[in-house]
């Protein structure tokens, strides 16, 4: 039994509609706003009936006229809504509460089902009816409260009379065979004449058929072996031939000159073995950093790049966004091989300038700029990819052509690499995914990599 929720005085007065109804949280939530506001409550997509008499003199489950009148024209005002218009709320969803009222959670008998409920229907709704979602949630041992869930209209559906007439005193408690019935905003009513004629345009569209998207890499997957490695020892090859710079300079400067030193205005002096020694300091601390920036820089720069490709069969797909996760990879920037530099891979202590301006310059540390609205990037483990595009056409294969970028495993024994990817698109708020394999390239040694690139150079 699940406790009936209190609706404290200082409850808010507002309803979240942004979720889809369904669940025992959302009818939490549902339940408490109809207890605070009662009829108050009532719109297009929510109704409230304090009872509904579902039980005979026995007790025993038998749905009574009035019930089912009562049902099947809320069901059928929520089935004759426009899609557009019904996704505002709770995702295109409605709701039929029964059981509570304002300040008074009473509930109905236990025990009615799904099936009972379909069953008495029937007659009003007709066999092609969309049907609905039955949810429930108990108060005591014999009572609990039902919602009566209506999915949401599509595009593309027909229109949904009335199949069957029921007279009563009360008039709203009529229906009418043939009659057409929608949702107003607070209660049913038969369809005037603009909203069947918007229903028949409803009936109309094209209903778009499932999305039956093919996701590839236009591209490779490299396995780089050794690259930690070779970094190392290309920073420790620069701080050794520094140190030798060092040196060098120190011996210079005790030197005795024969001749007093001319200084000229537009040649600067090189640095002193002291400020030498500063400068490896500073770049010792930095190189970490240097290292991780030399590393994509050589990666980036020896590698070719590789994009996403799409097809859509059959289905025009309206401003897509496609999300490609590759499992245990890292993404890189792509670099071509002519902006290749040896001082960007192997960040030199001190960097040279213009002869007129500073003869030398510390280098600086090196900082990844963020990119504005990225579509790449590393989730721990993972590389990701965010695509989006004006449209896919049908059957037309679609890349991203601006967007190149370099593929990784991070374990180098993986011959294969595991993809997934959803998908949305515009006006409709079903996503699509799969998932796809790709074979990784053989293993390449990072000394080879930096010999492709600074051969000539080095």
């Amino acid at each position: 039994m699940i406790e009936v929720p209190e609706a404290p005085a200082n409850h808010s007065t507002t309803l979240d509609t942004n979720s889809i109804p369904l669940g025992e949280s959302s009818w939490r939530a549902i339940l408490k706003y109809v207890q605070k506001v009662g009829d108050e409550a009532e719109t297009s997509y929510l109704e409230i009936k304090s009872t509904l008499d579902i039980t005979d003199e026995q007790g025993r489950i038998k749905i009574g006229n009035q019930a089912k009148v009562k049902i099947a024209k809320f069901l059928l005002g929520a089935a004759n809504r426009l899609p557009k218009d019904a996704a505002r709320h709770f995702q295109g969803y409605a709701v039929l509460v029964v059981g509570a009222e304002k300040e008074n959670v009473q509930g109905i008998p236990r025990g009615i089902e799904q099936h009972d409920l379909e069953n008495a229907l029937g007659p009003y709704l007709d066999s092609q009816f969309p049907g609905f979602e039955l949810g429930r949630m108990p108060i005591s041992e014999t009572k609990e409260v039902l919602f009566i869930i209506a999915i949401p209209p599509e595009e593309g559906q027909p229109i949904y009379p009335c199949h069957k007439n029921y007279q009563s005193n009360h008039k709203s408690d009529r229906l009418r065979d043939g009659a057409i019935y929608v949702r107003a905003s607070s209660n049913t009513r038969e369809a005037k004449s603009g909203e069947v004629l918007a229903l028949v345009k409803r009936a109309q569209c094209q209903r778009k058929p499932p999305i039956d998207l093919e996701v590839s890499l236009n591209g490779s997957i490299y396995r780089v072996d050794r690259i930690n490695e070779i970094m190392n020892s290309l920073y420790d090859s620069e701080e050794e031939d520094f140190k030798d710079e060092i040196t060098k300079r120190y011996q210079q400067e005790n030197v005795p000159e024969p001749f007093p030193q001319i200084n000229f205005p537009s040649i600067a002096a090189p640095p002193s073995s002291s400020s030498m020694k500063e400068a490896l300091t500073f770049w010792r601390d930095r190189r970490p950093k240097y290292i991780s920036t030399g590393r994509k820089h050589l990666l980036g720069a020896s590698l070719d790049f590789s994009r996403i490709q799409v097809v859509s069969r059959g289905r025009f797909i309206a401003k897509p966004h496609l999300s490609v996760m590759f499992h245990n990879c890292e993404i890189l920037n792509w670099i071509s091989p002519n902006d290749a530099d040896w001082e960007k891979m192997v960040e030199p202590v001190i960097r040279s300038t213009d002869i007129f301006g500073n003869r030398y310059n510390v280098g600086d540390f090196s900082v990844d700029i963020p990119q504005v609205d990225p579509y790449f990037g590393n989730d721990f483990d993972n590389a990701w990819m965010t695509l989006e595009a004006e449209s896919f056409r049908p059957d037309t294969p679609w890349s991203n052509r601006s967007a190149t970028c370099i593929l990784l495993a991070r374990d180098i024994s993986a011959e294969r690499i595991e993809v997934t990817w959803s998908l949305t698109e515009d006006d409709n708020d079903k996503v699509t995914t799969g998932n796809f394999s790709i074979a990784t390239e053989p293993i390449v040694d990072a000394t080879d990599l930096v010999l492709k690139l600074f051969s000539n150079e080095k």
